[in-house]
């Protein structure tokens, strides 16, 4: 059992957010840019997209195994963390001497594998320093490190990319990849978590096939993980191909457009994580994906930079501002003891939103264009509210709570 803290604070909790914005800089500098590197190397449009969202699915399939590490297998944190960020820092490596489709998709896939485990890691460790009273406070405060990469990282990326060369991006990924590592040598081992799952465990143990699936997957964070993977889905949109269509645009400031994002992220964020500690989900699901599908709406209909920036603003709302509850939600689904495998569910679906999204994306802009393609792109984030609505209404019904009861 935890002791409850009513600060989120912590020397654990301290170096993991420092890890978060290093970590993650150089994730972020190679996907800002990964779209442009592949129509360099004479790739098509639609191989571009494919490329861009392989990380995704590399790290989709990383992330079961990954919360499987932290729950039952009970293996140290720490090292499964260490791991992956050297594993990382190696790979990166490779992005400068690949040239073609099939080698650049093996780096990414290989990319995507220890970066969905390192993100598994840090957010499961980052929410084991929590008590439940602050989780939305504390995870919304924690996505701040990688608001301050997505800050800088692709002004950084397109700046070195455009002015030097991908040698030399790659090379500033190397640096901080390597700082990364020097952080998780100073954070605390956390130990091995104890194989208590709990009595819904003890129970499917004598259904086999169900004790295997819970060993991976936490059923209970699948809602939260849904609602996640729609916005993904919307996301990608922008990741893959805002650079791209900013530079067709002649918008050649486009990397404001991340800096505008992350400003408003450090406002929304800390707001909307009190919000859910005191009103619950429903105020983020409604208010957020509104927010997030006028973004992208505005994106796609206008010519101006200036509109382009106060989409920004209302992506930043609608995607930034819920994310981190979203997480937090799949976090209080279950037991501590299945935080690791919470954060594994839940980030399958978020990877599995950012490849389907991104290679979609790739095959919508070939078939409607750009501006078509990101109209098409609000759908997703409509319709993950009429999923919200909908399960509120099964949640009240009779046959779910009995379901549950048995469950518990």
């Amino acid at each position: 059992m935890r002791k409850s803290k009513s600060t989120i604070w912590s020397k654990t909790f301290i170096l993991l957010f420092l890890l978060t914005i290093f970590d993650q800089m150089a994730f972020l500098c190679t996907r800002a840019i990964i779209s442009k590197y592949a129509l360099d190397l004479g790739l098509t449009e639609t191989r571009a997209g494919i490329v861009a969202g392989a990380l995704s699915i590399a790290a989709l399939f990383s992330r079961p195994v990954a919360g499987r590490l932290l729950g039952p297998a009970g293996i140290s944190k720490k090292k499964i963390l260490m791991g992956s960020v050297v594993s990382s820092l190696l790979i990166i490596v490779t992005y400068m001497l690949v040239k073609g489709f099939v080698p650049l998709m093996l780096v990414r896939i290989l990319n995507g594998i220890t970066y969905g485990i390192s993100g598994t890691v840090e957010l499961t460790m980052a929410s084991d320093s929590l008590d439940e009273k602050v989780m939305g406070r504390g995870i919304a405060v924690f996505g701040l490190g990688n608001i301050i990469s997505l800050a800088f990282a692709p002004s950084v990326s397109v700046y070195l990319y455009d002015t030097y060369s991908p040698k030399v991006l790659f090379g500033f990924c190397l640096f901080t990849s390597l700082i990364a590592v020097l952080i998780v040598a100073f954070i605390p081992d956390g130990g091995k978590t104890k194989v208590t799952l709990g009595v819904r465990a003890e129970k499917s143990k004598k259904k086999g096939l169900k004790a295997i699936i819970l060993s991976f997957f936490a059923i209970e964070a699948l809602e939260p993980a849904i609602l996640n993977f729609a916005s993904q889905v919307a996301y990608a949109s922008i990741s893959a191909f805002i650079v791209v269509y900013g530079g067709i645009k002649g918008w050649n400031q486009i990397a404001l457009f991340y800096t505008v994002y992350s400003f408003s992220l450090f406002i929304f964020k800390p707001v909307n994580g009190k919000l859910y500690d005191k009103r619950g989900l429903a105020p983020l699901v409604i208010l957020g994906n509104l927010s997030f599908a006028f973004g992208i709406f505005l994106i796609g209909i206008t010519d101006s930079f200036g509109v382009c920036l106060l989409a920004a603003v209302f992506c930043a709302y609608g995607y930034g501002g819920a994310i981190s509850t979203f997480q937090a939600e799949a976090l209080k689904s279950t037991t501590f003891e299945r935080h690791g495998i919470a954060s594994g569910t839940y980030f399958m679906f978020n990877d599995l939103g950012g490849f389907l999204g991104a290679s979609m994306a790739g095959i919508a802009v070939s078939a409607v264009g750009y501006s078509g393609m990101y109209l098409l792109f609000t759908i997703p984030l409509l319709a993950a509210i009429v999923f919200y609505w909908c399960m509120r209404v099964i949640k009240s019904g009779k046959l779910y709570k009995k379901y549950t009861e048995n469950e518990m």
